[in-house]
């Protein structure tokens, strides 16, 4: 997403969700000061629950996303 694009989401809230890796985490904290920067109002929703990677390809989550994450809860 570049800012160009993201502009049309100026004075909005957003809730973003990172892939389950320490990576997708970091990308996304970073994402957060670019979205603000536009006037955008972002979070994240981290669902690894503090999980480091060793801990979640142990419980199978590793880099799964939202999708993948929801089927495995069902």
């Amino acid at each position: 997403m570049t800012n160009n694009k993201m502009k049309v989401l100026s004075e909005k809230t957003i809730l973003i969700v990172p892939d389950l890796s320490e990576n997708a985490r970091d990308i996304a904290e970073k994402k957060i000061e670019e979205l603000s920067s536009l006037n955008i109002d972002a979070s994240i929703w981290d669902l690894s629950k503090g999980m480091n990677d060793d801990e979640l390809k142990e419980k199978g989550y590793y880099n799964c996303d939202l999708e993948d994450f929801l089927k495995r809860k069902s």
